[in-house]
């Protein structure tokens, strides 16, 4: 399975949700391929907060630099996890047919949770999620709230940091179990 995580800089949320649902997948007994992107510049390293957020559960960031959406991510991607729904929005209108496997995290975990497992059928999986899922047009219509979002903690305080690293391995956990079962 291989999974592409995104937000708009590739700095801070897309790195959590990447290291937090890849160890959840791991854990459940997937075998992931993660990958992380963004939309803002290539080549910087992750928000202090990050590396500090992560270097607490034993995990560091060394190697990691900012890196763009690509084609070649997009394509090879069986599920694009995003921080916001505007994000699903830009990589579904940059690349067709990508919309049935981009979902922001909190999308994915509840849609997820309500179809049941994956069962080894990812795309199966994927299209029962379709049926329950706002089409095109109305996800451009609706309101992000209702679909669900991540919020960037950049420029925040520790707290809101701490709230929002709780809240990705949440949606990790949830999120693996379905894929995972």
């Amino acid at each position: 399975m291989r999974v592409l995580t995104v937000c708009t800089h590739n700095r801070t949320r897309s790195v959590l949700m990447n290291d937090r649902l890849g160890r959840r997948l791991i854990e459940a007994g997937c075998q992931p391929a993660m990958a992380s992107a963004g939309f803002a510049s290539a080549g910087q390293p992750p928000t202090d907060m990050t590396v500090r957020l992560l270097a607490g559960c034993g995990h560091t960031l060394v190697d990691h630099r900012s890196r763009l959406v690509d084609d070649t991510l997009v394509e090879l991607a069986d599920v694009i996890v995003c921080a916001e729904r505007d994000h699903v929005i830009t990589i579904a209108g940059r690349y067709p047919g990508s919309f049935a496997r981009t979902f922001t995290m909190p999308e994915l975990a509840r849609l997820g949770e309500l179809v049941g497992p994956a069962s080894g059928d990812l795309p199966g999986w994927l299209g029962r999620i379709g049926a329950h899922r706002r089409t095109g047009m109305d996800y451009l219509d609706a309101d992000a709230k209702a679909i669900g979002e991540i919020v960037d903690p950049t420029g925040s305080a520790p707290s809101l940091w701490a709230d929002v690293f709780v809240q990705i391995d949440k949606y990790a956990i949830r999120i693996a179990r379905a894929m995972a079962t």
